[in-house]
């Protein structure tokens, strides 16, 4: 009896530690010593809409498919607190290989469960993350690898000899001030470089 107590209250203090972390994360708020955690990568086996093929554990939802990234942002707190609803970001690949050849990479050692709902029939369990994961020939000869870094998805299209780079278009929507954020990394890039 006193080990279940425990073990329940471990489990709230670090749900709670967790979603702290989470709110300062999105508040801006820096953690000294605290590093960002590893993106872990799911192949979708039902916790997910069907036609998601990867679902990323990130501090946001992100779903791959293989013509796009699907990103659930949530909204920057209010000076009173209050978090508006997520936008959804839709990076797609236009013109790309719906059908492209997935494969994960570099398996962590930890696996995800979903226990939703009463029915254990619906429950997914043991189902094993990623470091990383690529689609083969999105466009011809060009493989597009997603990972991550400092906790942040990033992803290369990695081109073979031969292929045609300017087959490579993206559409991106969803995203309320895209010149802003397309500004702020640009700021980015040019400042690492």
């Amino acid at each position: 009896m006193i080990r279940k107590k425990i073990f329940q209250l471990s489990f709230c203090l670090s749900v709670i530690a967790s979603i702290f972390l989470v709110q300062q994360q999105l508040a801006g708020v820096d953690q000294p010593g605290i590093g960002h955690p590893p993106l872990a990568f799911e192949r979708n086996a039902g916790q997910a809409p069907t036609d998601v093929a990867f679902v990323v554990r990130a501090p946001y939802p992100i779903f791959l498919r293989p013509d796009r990234a699907l990103l659930v942002v949530p909204n920057s707190m209010a000076k009173d607190g209050s978090v508006g609803p997520p936008s959804t970001v839709s990076i797609q690949l236009v013109g790309s290989n719906k059908a492209a050849y997935s494969q994960e990479l570099e398996q962590l050692p930890g696996r995800s469960n979903y226990y939703v709902g009463a029915d254990a029939r619906n429950w997914k369990s043991g189902i094993p993350q990623y470091a990383a994961v690529s689609f083969k020939s999105v466009y011809p000869g060009i493989d597009l690898l997603y990972y991550g870094k400092d906790g942040q998805l990033e992803y290369d299209l990695v081109l073979s000899p031969g292929a045609d780079p300017s087959a490579i278009k993206f559409r991106i929507s969803g995203a309320e001030r895209w010149e802003e954020t397309a500004e702020a990394v640009l700021r980015q890039v040019l400042n690492a470089l």
